[in-house]
């Protein structure tokens, strides 16, 4: 290739990234817009018990979008690399057999809520009287709509991978924008407090929904219900092509319930509305991280379908590019504005809390250093079938290294050290991620000579 045609295929390439990265950045800030949102307006309208309360449902929007995205991601990264090899029925193939597990599961998750709300709500961290009341008023309009943010996340992975990423954005930004709006009117407006928040969240899920659905009557949709003939090898290949990401989103909800539990064992509900303020703030800066890596894996995955390495390698050296300037760019936000976070998230807090929400948000900033790099590796080895090395920086930077340093700094340091325990497992996550990498490299150079 000339340095001409080198320009040209760079161009192109790039072109192609920035279409993908726009719109998932809106695609991906569904549940942060939500958790963000619902969070700043209930903690004016409420105080520290209402905070407290939304850091208690939040895992159970992990448990069903990350279920969404199992399957959803899983089933169109498979889609993507069939249809890279021209093999169009069995691309479809991987979306019917995915949509109808997705459909079995959260029909069963659905029900499993329903039952036992109350003793999901204790066990996620409600164990004050005052807190647990909150957060059923909270999840009372949305329990209605809860199967709709699974398969929400689900249509959201295969119409971006069916050439309509812009879709999704508008999908997600109106049903955002009704949220937003509906929040203030709702919970201020009528005076509703924090089950108005639970309204608005309820039906701007439906109206991004349903705009969703506006993708299958469009003439360039390729999205097929085909007969599946090995349906469990289908399925079987989807969940582990989406396992990592799953594992990220659901270990954030596990993370959730164990930092709950642990801060009301060490601390008060005080330290517990500050780590709601800061995880909040942590899902939506790191939904726009997952926006990269969701952005890389469509075409990622569709040009190693059709063995385009020059592709592979260019949409990778854009991905890290913009993960490395958000990084910069959002460690510096969360540790300049942390004040004014802390009283945006909490009306009014005591000296204290505020105090503790200071400290909180410039210790998690530094999170954000090397987030963006754990986070699209992850994404890239996802869409290069290389599962294993997607998963192991999922449990790494999710559930294990985390739970670990949780009670172990603790036990020795207290609470205070609860805000520590992300940081240091990011770092460890990217000794390893970086390890990943060189020896990638390192085999795909043997398997060329």
């Amino acid at each position: 290739m000339d340095s001409l045609k080198t320009e040209q295929f760079n161009k192109s390439i790039g072109k192609t990234f920035l279409k993908y990265l726009l719109a998932a950045f809106g695609a991906v800030l569904t549940t942060s817009i939500y958790a963000f949102v619902d969070t700043v307006v209930i903690g004016q309208y409420e105080g520290e018990i209402g905070t407290a309360a939304v850091s208690c449902v939040m895992p159970i929007w992990n448990v069903f979008i990350g279920t969404g995205i199992l399957f959803g991601i899983g089933g169109s990264v498979m889609y993507s690399v069939t249809r890279g090899k021209g093999e169009a029925r069995k691309a479809n193939a991987f979306f019917t057999a995915s949509f109808i597990t997705c459909v079995a599961v959260a029909a069963v998750l659905y029900v499993v809520f329903l039952v036992f709300q109350r003793e999901i709500l204790w066990f996620f961290g409600a164990k004050e009287t005052a807190v647990m009341e909150k957060a059923q008023l909270y999840v009372g309009w949305i329990a209605y709509v809860m199967p709709l943010f699974v398969l929400g996340q689900y249509f959201i992975a295969f119409i971006r991978n069916d050439g309509n990423p812009v879709l999704t954005t508008v999908a997600v930004v109106s049903g955002g924008a009704f949220n937003i709006f509906g929040d203030i009117f709702f919970v201020f407006g009528l005076d509703m407090g924090i089950s108005g928040a639970g309204l608005a969240t309820m039906i701007g899920q439906v109206i991004a929904f349903c705009i969703l659905l506006l993708h299958f009557p469009r003439g360039k949709n390729t999205l097929r219900f085909v007969r599946v003939e090995k349906f469990f090898k289908s399925v079987f290949q989807s969940v582990k092509g989406g396992f990592a990401p799953f594992i990220v989103d659901f270990s954030f909800g596990i993370l959730v319930i164990m930092f709950n539990n642990r801060i009301m064992q060490v601390g008060g509900s005080g330290d517990l509305a500050v780590f709601g303020a800061v995880s909040t703030t942590m899902l939506l800066l790191q939904s726009l991280f997952y926006g990269v890596g969701q952005a890389l894996q469509p075409i990622v995955s569709y040009s190693y379908g059709a063995l385009d390495g020059n592709a592979v390698k260019a949409v990778l050296r854009y991905a890290l590019i913009a993960a490395g300037i958000m990084s910069v760019l959002f460690f510096a936000l969360d540790f300049a504005l942390a004040e004014p976070l802390t009283k945006i998230y909490i009306g009014n807090p005591a000296e204290s809390t505020l105090k503790t929400g200071i400290f909180a948000f410039r210790v998690y900033s530094l999170v954000f250093v090397l987030m963006g790099f754990n986070v699209t590796l992850g994404y890239y080895f996802q869409s290069i079938l290389k599962s294993a090395y997607s998963v192991i920086i999922s449990l790494l930077r999710g559930i294990v290294l985390c739970s670990a340093f949780l009670y172990l700094f603790t036990g020795i340091f207290g609470v205070v050290a609860v805000w520590w325990v992300m940081p240091a497992a990011e770092v460890v996550t990217f000794v390893v991620t970086a390890a990943l990498m060189l020896r990638s490299r390192t085999v795909a150079k043997r398997a060329e000579m």
